[in-house]
């Protein structure tokens, strides 16, 4: 097939072709191509010998997966995701929220508030007497997501890696996939954390844990 190669426009050249001789494969970068795809339609127009490589099917199948995730995220998990935050928080505004001690409903208004604002970037008031202003900021850095930064949430400071929360991936340049995604980020990262370890020893976070039998 090399007859062919060398009548086209990927002919190797005199060092590509040694390469080739010697060890019976060649490299070259000035043919360069970037992506998998963008490399077989130059070769297919120009009618050239194919070789399909277990990485290029490999990446067909990511590829595909990628766009299987975003496709599920963005058309039912997210309507999904802005539901259930939107009911918890009405509900939390309603008689079985205000059936709840005064410290647990104040905890749970900040952090349904964050996360929907994450979610639809737009501000969302307090409905139980949690801080408008604070709840802003928290909206504000986790979407700046730059650095290291002490936050406090129900009622105990905690460190969080802001850079955590900046869309990358699929998520990355869509609007509507990066709001998804802090969101998400916020919710995992910044969740109930029921036990934590303080200088090797394990303590329960009480708040936490009535935060979660509320939601629950």
């Amino acid at each position: 097939g090399m007859s062919a190669v060398q009548g086209g426009p990927f002919a190797l050249r005199g060092a590509e072709l040694e390469h080739l001789r010697a060890r019976g494969f060649a490299l070259a970068p000035r043919l360069r191509r970037p992506n998998f795809l963008s490399g077989y339609v130059s070769l297919y127009v120009a009618d050239q010998p194919v070789y399909l490589s277990a990485d290029v099917i490999f990446n067909a199948l990511h590829e595909s997966f990628d766009t299987l995730v975003a496709d599920i995220e963005q058309h039912a998990l997210a309507s999904s995701l802005s539901e259930g935050l939107s009911g918890l928080h009405r509900a939390l505004a309603g008689p079985s929220g205000a059936a709840l001690p005064g410290e647990t409903r104040v905890d749970l208004d900040t952090y349904l508030a964050t996360a929907r604002g994450l979610l639809e970037a737009t501000p969302v008031e307090p409905v139980a007497g949690a801080d408008a202003a604070a709840i802003r900021a928290l909206v504000a850095a986790a979407t700046a997501g730059t650095g290291n930064a002490r936050i406090d949430l129900f009622g105990s400071p905690r460190d969080v890696d802001l850079s955590q929360m900046r869309p990358r991936g699929h998520y990355a340049g869509d609007p509507s996939r990066e709001r998804y995604f802090r969101a998400v980020m916020f919710l995992g990262r910044e969740g109930l954390r029921l036990v934590d370890v303080v200088e090797g020893r394990r303590v329960l976070r009480r708040r936490q844990l009535s935060a979660a039998l509320a939601l629950r």
